[in-house]
């Protein structure tokens, strides 16, 4: 007796599968992404590495710390929710295309805009994928310009983290020697 080979019937399948996707993919539309880079200097007469409490820390493991920090104010809810209040993001297609629904849009929002700190360089890499080009880099440059703004208010103001919500990069790392000892 003859076995048949499943061979034929495997490339038959793969095939058909790869048509279904490309259908699939033509139909729900691809996306179109845009990218920024935001550069992140260190505080003009800062010195990093005499910080209190950065020992043992590089200096550009203090800087990459600081644009930590931005990336996170940038991927927060509440960053998110000022930028959904802008009138130019209101007048896009991409939220438009959520019915107006600002919940839709913020999950949307958070689920397809990034902001990633690179470790080595001194920028953030912020991008946004949208059904339009001109949606995402709208978004994309939006986002950016309101983040030079929050950190051009942080500088001017006495206290910057109730104004603008950005996160206290300067706060001070506690070392073993810095921790208050326990009183009796």
């Amino acid at each position: 007796m003859k076995r048949k080979s499943k061979a034929p019937w495997v490339i038959v399948g793969v095939l058909v599968l790869c048509a279904i996707a490309s259908i699939v993919r033509n139909f729900t539309g691809s996306l179109c992404s845009a990218e920024a880079r935001l550069d992140v200097l260190p505080e003009a007469g800062g010195d990093v590495a005499g910080r209190a409490g950065a020992r043992g820390m590089l200096p550009k493991d203090m800087e990459y710390l600081d644009r930590l920090a931005v990336a996170t104010w940038m991927s927060s809810r509440r960053t998110h929710q000022m930028l959904l209040e802008r009138e130019d993001i209101r007048s896009t297609a991409w939220f438009a295309a959520h019915g107006s629904n600002v919940d839709s849009a913020l999950e949307d929002l958070s689920r397809r805009c990034r902001a990633m700190p690179q470790r080595y360089e001194s920028h953030i890499t912020v991008s946004m994928q949208a059904e339009r080009a001109e949606d995402a880099g709208l978004i994309v440059n939006a986002l950016a310009t309101m983040t030079v703004e929050a950190l051009d208010q942080r500088t001017q103001q006495a206290d910057p983290a109730e104004e603008t919500g950005l996160p206290r990069v300067t706060a001070r790392l506690m070392g073993p020697a810095d921790r208050p000892e326990p009183q009796p």
